[in-house]
């Protein structure tokens, strides 16, 4: 909690941008891990960047626990009908993320 209120410092002069450095999303076990449980410690680690850090954008680069099932280091194939695509859908999710960001900034830095 420490971490959280120093955050709180940079109301006054926010950072540029942050970088999401991946693997923040819990190492429970399988049966108690879930697609939708990965996109919302994403999301929620998000928002706290934005609420603690200020303004600036956040870029990601995902961890091998960021993806669900969990601890997939790369693709067993890279054929696009096998296993190649299986992290798609978190690209996407954060992909998305992001572009929402920058608009927000954007909206920000225009005002």
């Amino acid at each position: 909690m420490d971490a959280c209120e120093c955050g709180h410092a940079c109301a006054e002069k926010p950072v540029s941008f942050t970088i999401f450095t991946g693997d923040l999303t819990s190492h429970d076990n399988d049966n108690q891990l879930s697609r939708a449980y990965v996109e919302y410690v994403e999301s929620a680690v998000y928002e706290l960047y934005k609420e603690y850090l200020g303004g600036g954008p956040v870029y990601a680069a995902m961890g091998n626990h960021d993806t669900w099932p969990q601890a997939f280091d790369a693709p067993h194939s890279i054929q696009p009908e096998q296993l190649s695509n299986q992290f798609e859908w978190n690209y996407a999710h954060l992909a998305e993320y992001v572009k929402r960001q920058h608009s927000i900034c954007l909206g920000i830095n225009n005002n």
